[in-house]
Parts: structure tokens; sequence; C-alpha cells
């Protein structure tokens, strides 16, 4: 993780105390502009490393810090996409430990792609931790209030669905109640609502889950294949519930949708059956 950095320190007044070069961190103070290697984030400050040694700055004192996103942070998101979960957490939870906390919209990213790759394993206790320090190191953050819908996932795919239907009502319920939200808070309330029909499906709430599945359908269609999902998991809950209009109409728009393969394969086969069942 270490990196060749130049250094330079300017006085407010613009004059140069100590100059080499271009590329580096830049760690603006009320007095001074440092520029050099950010080596440590901790509860004493911010260390910086400058060539007469390392100089840890007081958070108090920090206006803004400049940290470009490391090239490994990058292979880590690669490692992810791969499925490579154990790849992406060597490679991402140094990074965390050392500058956790760094107030750059990066790092804060890391950090939950950390917990991501630990809930992907599934590993609960450490998904959990990371998600928890997140909230601790950036309680102001937009993306806090997506932490609790992320560790709702982990329970569900645990099926401790009990467990989960709390977090998932807590996170979802003040989103619901905006008058507008984010692209990213639409993505995770569709995702949310998702897993909250299936934790109400699986404890005996037909209703309430179907309910779940159509407001994402109607309400949140943000990401295809969570739509495809929740229209297939709705034809299901009215075939159940035998209303056979209702399950023909939801396998028909899941159709006209134009889902993967095998998504459409099963629901032209289901509503080839009703059809053939239940002509009406």
């Amino acid at each position: 993780m270490k990196t060749t950095l130049k250094i330079m320190a300017f006085g407010l007044g613009g004059a140069i105390l100590t100059a080499v070069c271009v590329h580096a961190d830049i760690v603006t103070t009320s007095t001074m502009v440092y520029t050099g290697q950010v080596i440590r984030v901790g509860v004493d400050g911010l260390t910086v490393r400058v060539p007469a040694g390392d100089i840890t700055l007081p958070v108090a004192q920090v206006v803004s810090v400049e940290v470009p996103m490391p090239v490994a942070v990058l292979a880590a998101k690669q490692a992810m996409q791969a499925k490579d979960y154990q790849g992406a957490i060597k490679i991402l939870k140094p990074w965390v430990d050392q500058l956790g906390g760094l107030q750059v919209d990066w790092m804060e990213d890391t950090i939950l792609l950390l917990g991501d790759a630990y809930a992907a394993i599934p590993d609960a206790a450490n998904a959990r931790k990371i998600y928890d320090l997140f909230k601790q190191l950036y309680p102001q953050s937009p993306k806090a209030s997506l932490v609790d819908g992320k560790f709702a996932r982990i329970l569900v795919e645990q099926k401790k669905y009990a467990d989960a239907l709390p977090l998932l009502q807590k996170f979802l319920d003040p989103l619901l109640a905006k008058q507008s939200i984010s692209e990213d808070e639409e993505q995770a309330v569709a995702e949310s609502l998702l897993l909250l029909g299936d934790c109400q499906r699986a404890t005996g709430k037909p209703d309430a889950a179907l309910d779940s599945y159509l407001t994402i359908v109607t309400l949140f269609d943000v990401e295809p294949a969570i739509t495809y999902q929740a229209r297939q998991r709705a034809a299901e809950i009215f075939e159940m519930q035998k209303r056979w209009p209702r399950a023909k109409q939801m396998y028909q728009e899941l159709l006209a949708a134009a889902p993967p393969a095998n998504v459409a394969d099963d629901a032209k086969k289901k509503l080839a059956a009703l059809n053939e069942a239940h002509p009406e």
C-alpha cells in the first residue's frame, strides 16, 4: 500500500516552506496546507508523512483532505464482480484499518464494500462489525441509512426472517415517508422491499408480502432484476390464493419485460399451465 509521494507545505500566505513535486495527498488545516502521504487516521488525529517525519494533525484543525483513490480499491471491486470475496477482503481490510474515517467518498465506499464482501461469504459477524464501524465513522453520511438494509440481507440469507423483519421495517419506514429520495436510496428500497416480502411470505403473511412485491412493481421499478423477482413472487402468491386472472396478468407482464431466458422459460411454463387449467 506504500506509494512514493512528494512533499510540500505552504503557509496560508502562500510562501513555500518545503517543496519537491506534484502528485500527493493534500491536507488543509486552519493554518497550513500539507502535501504528503496520509498514513493513518485515528482518534488522536490524522497522521501525514513529510520529509521531517510524521506529523499528527488534530481532526478539529483539518479543514479538508484530498487523497486519490488507490488502484487497489479498483482491483477489489473487480474481485467482487468476479465473486472472489476473500480476495476483495484481503485487499480492502488493510485500507480500512489504516484510513477508515478519512473524509473522502472513496473511503466510505471502501468500508461498505468490505462489509458487502463479508456479507457475501457469508460472515455475518464481521459484516455487522464493518457496517457498524461505518455508522460510527460516518454518522452524517447519506449512505449510513443504507446499512441496516444491508445487514438484513444477511439475516434473510440465513433464513432468520423474524430477526430481519424489524431491521427492514426500521430501514424502510423513514425512506418511504420521504417526499423524494436519491437514486441510491431508490435502489436500496427496492432491494429491501423484496427482502421484506420474502420475510413476510416465509412467516405466513402472504397479503403483506404481496403488497411489498407490488410496491416494487408500481413505485420502485429501478432495477430490472429486482422487478423480475417481485413480479414472479407476486404471481406465485396470486396462484396460491387462487386468483388466477391476476396470476396470469403478472406472468404476462413479466414476459413483456423481456427477463433473462431462465426466468422467461419458467414464466411461460406457469402461464401455459394456468391457461390450460383455468382458461376463463
